[in-house]
């Protein structure tokens, strides 16, 4: 798959080899090995040139990605302890995810609204929530927004996970 970075590099090296190539022509022309007026109908057609591959590329690169933002909002609705929340994007959330730091975006015991913005490949996509409490005595409600859009609500615990699933 390639990455965003890598049609960067790929375009700066193009950028660079152009602008050695026309260091080299005019270089020709002032020893009087090239003529000028050819110099001139080469470098317009390697410019469109260039300019149509950076528009593909630029294309290519929107069509691979895009920024989603993730909005998680909790409240504990019978929890009054301090609670891991946990969050996983395109995977399950583990068994004991709150064991694991990856999973962790807070620690509290009270409501509170959590923002990530992340780039995403087109395609289908899910996020899944969860406190580590006990429901229903120990239980959080939750919503998942995607790009401000609610797609999933309810309540969630250690082992009940709130799930919404999007298209990018």
């Amino acid at each position: 798959m390639i990455k965003k970075e890598q049609i960067v590099a790929t375009v700066s090296i193009v950028l660079l080899a152009f602008a050695l190539s026309t260091l080299s022509n005019m270089n020709a022309i002032v020893s009087g090995d090239k003529d000028e007026e050819n110099f001139k109908d080469e470098l317009w057609g390697a410019i469109r040139e260039l300019q149509s591959e950076v528009e593909a590329l630029e294309a290519r690169i929107e069509a691979l990605e895009t920024i989603i933002t993730i909005k998680i909002e909790a409240y504990p609705t019978t929890d009054f302890y301090l609670r891991y929340h946990g969050l996983s994007i395109d995977e399950p959330l583990p068994d004991m995810w709150w064991l694991y730091d990856d999973y962790n975006i807070k620690t509290t015991g009270s409501t509170f609204t959590y923002e990530k913005t992340v780039v995403l490949e087109r395609g289908s996509h899910y996020v899944e929530y969860a406190a580590s409490g006990y429901p229903p005595d120990y239980a959080w409600h939750a919503r998942i927004y995607i790009n401000d859009v609610l797609k999933a609500e309810g309540d969630v615990g250690r082992h009940y996970h709130l799930r919404a699933d999007f298209d990018v």
